[in-house]
């Protein structure tokens, strides 16, 4: 896994499982700063996101795709979402 698709933010550590996103932009929505969809219309990190997000926020963006691309761990790496 390319270390584009992972990102620690704040205490976390988000993991973006490029082959089961669906582009719903659901996370896009929900934080707009964090992340985009790339020219093959799959989710990515925003160039230039904050290392900082509230982590409430964080955890909704992700929890809210449909598909669980989105998977974040904590500092211990205990899955958070999905």
């Amino acid at each position: 896994m390319s270390d584009d698709r992972v990102r620690r933010i704040g205490e976390l550590t988000v993991t973006i499982e490029r082959e089961r996103c669906v582009a719903a932009e659901t996370c896009i929505v929900i934080a707009p700063e964090l992340f985009e969809l790339d020219a093959e219309g799959f989710v990515t990190f925003r160039p230039g996101a904050p290392g900082t997000i509230d982590p409430e926020r964080l955890l909704a963006a992700c929890a809210s795709c449909p598909t669980g691309a989105l998977i974040v761990r904590d500092a211990s790496g205990r899955r958070l979402v999905p």
